[in-house]
């Protein structure tokens, strides 16, 4: 994924910032950066944007029923989504830039921020369009504590039936958009050093 350079929360936040004002549709989205920030070990700026961890990478909103459930199939992959009715493959996104957090354990990244300009990059390359060379991707490396308690209660976010198009075997992943619901009950379990509360 390209050299590894040290970020701190602040330079993530105007990254983020500055995306925010650079939104056609004039969103500001800075408050979900605030969510994550108890359970982040560490920030990180990848040099350069590889195909690779675009192949990789999941989309935010992991919940069943959302409009990236739908356009993704319920896989919830950049690889596997299609564009939104407002996204244009013949251009480049703007701002280059895309925020994700990282599973310490299984090194798979979720977007934060940036899913509509990931699967537009992820769309152009395979048009033939290189990756443009000051695309930023930053990544938080998640606590392992927090990374094991969302996995252990991501069927709170499960449907109660599969949906048809998905196989049988899907499972779905930790949404870290919905942890703003359980954000509270996990950052006591954190403080009190990953005990299992009974």
């Amino acid at each position: 994924m390209g050299v590894e350079q040290t970020m701190g929360f602040n330079e993530v936040r105007e990254v983020w910032r500055k995306a925010d004002e650079g939104r056609s549709d004039g969103r500001g989205t800075l408050g979900i950066l605030g969510w994550f920030k108890c359970f982040v070990q560490r920030w990180q700026q990848q040099e350069a944007l590889t195909e690779d961890a675009l192949y990789e990478m999941r989309l935010i909103g992991g919940e069943p029923g959302t409009m990236w459930a739908r356009l993704s199939s319920g896989t919830f992959r950049v690889r596997n989504c299609e564009l939104p009715e407002e996204a244009d493959p013949d251009t480049e996104p703007s701002p280059l830039t895309l925020v994700c957090v990282q599973d310490p354990a299984t090194k798979r990244l979720v977007l934060v921020d940036g899913n509509k300009r990931a699967v537009v990059l992820w769309k152009r390359r395979q048009g033939g369009h290189p990756l443009p060379a000051d695309a930023l991707l930053c990544v938080g490396v998640l606590d392992p504590r927090f990374a094991a308690a969302a996995a252990a209660v991501s069927s709170v976010w499960a449907p109660d039936r599969p949906p048809a198009r998905m196989p049988l075997r899907w499972r779905v992943a930790a949404s870290y958009l919905a942890a703003r619901r359980v954000a509270k009950r996990l950052y006591v379990l954190l403080r009190k050093g990953g005990r299992a509360v009974s």
